[in-house]
């Protein structure tokens, strides 16, 4: 028998200012820990109800009183979410999955803790039966080895790598569209009852049923038996194979043939093929000769092809005995990729032509964009439209929320747990939510007096602290820097010991126990002092990944107790949080206030860039009105630096990987920068690739990594700097192996490549005054990227080269061939390394 799953509880706030926000949060940890017959479903919704209307808002999602309490007087930002939203109205669209993110025991511990969920799960169960399915049989199988229950682990590798063969009968057609559509159906209703409600409806092939429904085109029970009945229908006919290339419609139509169909277009250069194996594997092996890489679907089925059309005229028949309605919730239509009309939505024939024409979920996705500040919430399994979505963009300054509400098959995670920290991020980003419909229990109003308790002053510095600080004598401290928290002085000796370490080794003043690390300017160095200095007082080595992984104080002091315990410190394998995105707020020597990455890399970006102007200083001076290419524009700073020069310039700059563009958005934004972004790499071809991406060495990031060349690079930097004598480099070569590591921790994305004459062309640039290439290998595919014809157009190049396989003299000769004088350069920096910076312009 399996257990009930552990309750889960939803805690939001809000104030007016930070600082109140955090004296609540404090007074809330107060009340928890002098209170103990206070009962968590009694304290959440008299929290939200005395606390909720205001524009800086909080969320906690725990399953006990212990977790609620420590994660509040610790300020856990993992746990602890803050936001404020720019419109407290914001609307929502909901998006159905397809196939292909179903599994066993989907929405397990909602069907045993929601009654609602629950009920259409049972519902759908009962209606399904004359079809000779057992759906509750199929999603929650009892005869498992073991229950199924959230593990401690976060991911199941195999399953995230899908390299477990499932034997689920959620795999077979006939199982998996019902399961689906009940799924998903049943978490809808669940959030209509809790008061969200969609503006706006789209799904994926299956998700269009979904929606309809939804929508009122179709009454639920005939949903079910149309899913039902066309999913047996598809089980009847021939297998066939479905595959993920990526390329646009334009590109891949030519090579179809007769027997291939476009059965998908998730993107702009991301479509689906479907057809009979033989041809989709002819079609495979093709692309893999042109070096296109392709994914062959887990399907038996040849979905939305034209080996759909033999069943289309019999499913048409039992539309017919369906009733339809016109859509009373707008949604989109996957055969048109626009707004369904009353009169497609309620035509059985519309319906049969869905099942073999391509979804056009692309275009589907792109006009959801358009709806002014739009949420997208994936209410089905995993995220994957989340993904498409975000890919789908046409603004790269929109503002973009998209969340999903249930985790994929290879995340352990507690079901309840993943979707209330989802509804709280909808509401940290001003969706409305119904906080009655919510709790479904009548506030408790004299919780607000309970709040009013003062909470004590922290005490003065022990002698934990007075010890660190007179290891020193302390230099001439900085005001502390403009940050995105608010200031939290320590608590307890450990706190306030590290407090005192850290400002004496950033030399700033008031430093709080929710600050971050690098957010004061810490970068890898710093750290090492850090460690160095924890060493000395307390005996104990810590890895150097200890504080990327914990990089405040609150967090750290953690680490280091459980270090003088002997517990041994998990290190976190997933990507550090502290620099995969726009979390860092920075202000430049020169006063510019920027977001960015990590301070060492924004340090010597500014030296190179404001203070050396490296990418200018053999190049004549720029015209009024001038045109600038950025190529590798990163975090913008060589865009903020033209932009400080000469207001009247027009830059259009290029970054590829996703958190780095983030931040290079709202750089630009923050600016008001005359610049034009482009979310995507400059190449010999339009095509896509496998970026990597370094979020602790974002300038090394590249479409060419290569995990010994960076290593290389890195040493050199690391040997230059202790041949410089620098006082802290003796200290910093004993962990030079643990340094490289952890700088060349990374993840991947799919990114987008574009020829530059091609971008030219589009945008009608008839000239460019300065090409600026910084781009980690791939400079020579920029520059074979520009055809022949628009060379002369092009007046300045700085171009920083990696001379690997003679690539230096490549392009010099290149350069030359065009009528470009050369000036090369190698920066004592990289002496013994492979980079250079090459300037080219004309006479």
């Amino acid at each position: 028998m399996i257990k009930p799953p552990e309750r889960w509880y939803l805690l939001a706030f809000s104030a007016q200012t930070h600082h109140d926000l955090d004296t609540l949060t404090e007074k809330l940890a107060a009340l928890l820990q002098e209170n103990a017959e206070l009962a968590l479903e009694e304290v959440a919704p008299a929290l939200i109800a005395s606390y909720g209307e205001d524009s800086i808002r909080r969320t906690l999602v725990c399953h006990n009183r212990q977790e609620a309490l420590e994660t509040l007087r610790l300020h856990d930002t993992g746990k602890l979410l803050t936001g404020e939203p720019q419109t407290r109205h914001r609307p929502i669209a909901f998006l159905f999955p397809g196939l292909g993110e179903q599994y066993e025991h989907m929405g397990q511990q909602l069907y045993l803790t929601e009654p609602v969920f629950r009920k259409y799960i049972d519902d759908s169960d009962e209606l399904l039966r004359p079809f000779g399915l057992q759906l509750k049989e199929t999603l929650y199988p009892t005869d498992t080895q073991q229950e199924h229950t959230p593990s401690q682990e976060k991911l199941d590798l195999r399953r995230l790598l899908r390299r477990t063969a499932s034997t689920s009968r959620l795999n077979q057609t006939a199982l998996a569209q019902p399961a689906t559509f009940a799924i998903e159906y049943a978490l809808a209703q669940l959030l209509f009852s809790w008061g969200i409600h969609p503006h706006a409806l789209l799904g994926y092939s299956i998700g269009e049923y979904v929606a309809a429904c939804l929508a009122g085109v179709f009454s639920f029970p005939d949903a079910v038996r149309l899913v039902a009945a066309r999913a047996q229908l598809i089980e009847r006919l021939p297998h066939g194979s479905m595959l993920a290339v990526p390329l646009s419609e334009q590109e891949i139509t030519p090579l179809l043939g007769n027997h291939l169909s476009l059965a998908a277009l998730n993107g702009d250069a991301l479509s689906i093929v479907a057809g009979p194996s033989e041809a989709v594997s002819e079609l495979e092996r093709l692309l893999q000769q042109r070096d296109i890489v392709t994914i062959r679907l887990n399907t038996a089925h040849a979905f939305h092809s034209h080996m759909m059309k033999a069943i289309a005229s019999e499913f048409e028949d039992v539309v017919r005995t369906c009733t339809l309605q016109a859509p009373r919730i707008p949604y989109l239509s996957n055969v048109t990729g626009t707004w369904i009309t009353p009169e497609q939505a309620t035509d059985p024939g519309y319906w049969a032509t869905h099942l073999h024409q391509p979804v056009r979920f692309a275009d589907g996705l792109q006009a959801l964009w358009k709806q002014p500040e739009m949420a997208l919430l994936e209410v089905g399994p995993g995220q994957t439209l989340c993904s498409l979505a975000l890919q789908a963009r046409q603004n790269p300054e929109q503002e973009s929320v998209t969340l999903p509400t249930m985790r994929a098959a290879f995340e352990h995670l507690d079901d309840r747990a993943f979707l209330l920290n989802t509804i709280g991020k909808l509401w940290l980003t001003g969706v409305p939510l119904n906080w009655n419909q919510f709790y479904q229990q009548k506030p408790d109003y004299t919780l607000p007096q309970l709040l009013r308790t003062t909470v004590e002053p922290p005490e003065q510095e022990t002698s934990e602290a007075r010890k660190m600080s007179r290891r020193r004598k302390p230099k001439q401290k900085r005001t502390r820097p403009w940050l995105t928290t608010d200031y939290v002085p320590p608590s307890g000796e450990r706190e306030q010991a590290l407090v005192s370490l850290w400002q004496r080794i950033l030399h700033i003043d008031g430093i709080g126990i929710h600050d971050s690390f690098f957010e004061l300017g810490g970068h890898s160095l710093l750290a090492l002092r850090i460690l160095e200095a924890l060493k000395k007082t307390y005996g104990v080595e810590l890895p150097l990944s200890s504080l990327f992984e914990a990089p405040t104080v609150a967090q750290f002091a953690r680490v280091l107790d459980d270090a003088l315990r002997g517990e041994h410190h998990q290190h976190n394998e997933a990507q550090p949080a502290a620099f995969t995105g726009p979390a860092l707020h920075y202000q430049l020597p020169n006063g510019l206030k920027i977001m960015h990455q990590n301070k060492a890399e924004t340090d010597h970006f500014y030296e190179d860039i404001f203070v050396h102007r490296a990418y200018t200083s053999h190049l004549p001076e720029l015209p009024q009105n001038a045109c600038v290419f950025d190529v590798g524009a990163n975090i913008g700073l060589f865009t903020l630096f033209l932009h400080s020069l000469n207001r009247g310039i027009q830059i259009y700059a290029f970054e590829p990987s996703p958190p780095t563009f983030e931040v290079l958005s709202r750089n630009i934004a923050l600016h008001k920068v005359n610049a034009r972004l482009f979310p995507f790499g400059l190449s010999d071809t339009a095509r896509t690739a496998e970026f990597t991406f370094y979020p602790f060495s974002t300038g090394m990031s590249s479409f060419y990594a290569n995990r010994a060349e960076e290593e290389e690079v890195l040493t050199s930097i690391l040997q230059n700097q202790y041949q410089q004598a620098r006082p802290e480099m003796e200290q910093v070569m004993r962990y030079a192996g643990e340094l490289v590591e952890e700088r060349l921790k990374s993840q991947t994305f799919v990114c987008k490549l574009h020829p530059l004459s091609a971008v030219m062309k589009e945008n009608a640039v008839e000239r460019i005054d300065l090409l600026k290439i910084d781009v980690q290998k791939s400079e020579l595919d920029v520059l074979r990227g520009i055809a022949d014809e628009d060379w002369n157009k092009i007046h300045s190049i700085v171009a920083e080269v990696h001379n690997l396989h003679g690539q230096l003299d490549t392009i010099t000769n290149l350069l030359k061939a065009h009528g470009y004088t050369l000036t090369v350069q190698q920066d004592e920096l990289y002496k013994g390394s492979v980079i250079y910076l090459l300037y080219a312009s004309r006479p």
